[in-house]
């Protein structure tokens, strides 16, 4: 099995709690001030070391529905995903069966229930619903217990707060804005990011303040996150020591990363031009690698929790599909 090499790169605003830090030292730059993909020159930044590599398996697609599907999570077990759809005529949360191949609605709802996302010991899903009827002006973290089958809000506000981030078993953070500009679309809102424990409503910790205006948070563990910058660039962002340590080139507009403790690598999705894909970085090798390329857009890549597999949602003839790609491959 030949493994991904990636491409170091991460920013973002986020409110959590205690974060983790990814080991290892600092390397000096060992190449030149660029590295030539396909023949295209891309800028790295003084800080990071990087080689690039072209690899990756063909994806498999999962859904094909007539429907926007996405936001896709691996459950703990990594045989199934969870993921919203609007195939209904609002967004609701499907199960993936990845073994059969079956979908079901996962729990029914006469809200838009989307962002769902598991705790690293799939005892609980965290997501996002506005069944107080404020759309995006006043969405709600909400859980599921499948074991109970109960539903419920673990945050309630009269604000928007939504993208919720599993840290552990005990804590979350998730971006809020709590008081919401109507005029002002959800996704260029100016958000910070709060931390609480999971049966612990209204004791919320502020972990990044608004006045950074990152998004898209994901958890790496000791004081560290990474987060998309306002300029579309991935960046670590440590909450204790409030130092942002940018990872991904000017050229590259990023979108939303996710973070395998395993493998120690970051997935994400870029746009360079007219062309998208997704790449991979290994924080410890310094070297990122994009595993497959599109000409249209790519979003919200996940990995599975053995690190093999990305998923991730792509457009296809008018709508948003779900699939997967080995990223072991040889």
């Amino acid at each position: 099995m030949r493994e991904l090499r990636i491409f170091k790169g991460i920013a973002a605003v986020i409110i959590i709690g205690v974060v983790m830090g990814c080991g290892g030292a600092r390397r000096g730059v060992t190449v030149g001030p660029e590295v030539r993909v396909e023949g295209e020159p891309v800028e790295i930044p003084p800080s990071v070391e990087a080689e690039l590599v072209t690899v990756g398996g063909s994806p498999e697609q999962l859904t094909f529905d007539a429907s926007d599907n996405g936001l896709g999570s691996f459950h703990p077990a990594g045989d199934r995903i969870v993921y919203q759809s609007n195939r209904d005529g609002y967004w609701q949360i499907y199960e993936l069966n990845l073994l059969i191949g079956s979908s079901r609605p996962l729990f029914s709802s006469k809200s838009n229930d989307e962002n769902p996302v598991w705790t690293p010991d799939g005892t609980l899903l965290l997501y996002v619903s506005d069944r107080d009827g404020g759309g995006e002006l006043n969405r709600n973290i909400c859980f599921y217990t499948p074991d109970e089958d109960v539903s419920f809000p673990i945050v309630e506000s009269d604000g928007d707060d939504w993208h919720p981030v599993p840290m552990d078993t005990v804590r979350f953070a998730f971006l809020s804005d709590r008081s919401p500009d109507p005029s002002v679309p959800a996704q260029e809102r100016v958000n910070k990011l709060l931390q609480s424990e999971y049966f612990q409503q209204g004791q919320l910790e502020t972990v990044i303040d608004s006045t950074h205006n990152f998004s898209a948070p994901t958890y790496i563990g000791g004081q560290r996150f990474i987060v998309r910058t306002p300029q579309a660039r991935l960046a670590v962002f440590n909450t204790e020591t409030g130092e942002t340590q940018t990872l991904t080139p000017r050229g590259m507009r990023c979108g939303n990363a996710d973070y395998s403790p395993v493998r120690n690598w970051v997935v994400f999705p870029c746009r360079e031009g007219d062309e998208y894909g997704i790449y991979i970085l290994d924080l410890a090798e310094k070297v990122y690698q994009r595993i497959m390329k599109a000409d249209s857009e790519i979003r919200f890549p996940r990995f599975s929790p053995d690190g093999d597999w990305v998923l991730f949602s792509r457009e296809i003839d008018g709508n948003f599909q779900l699939f997967r790609i080995n990223v072991t491959a040889e």
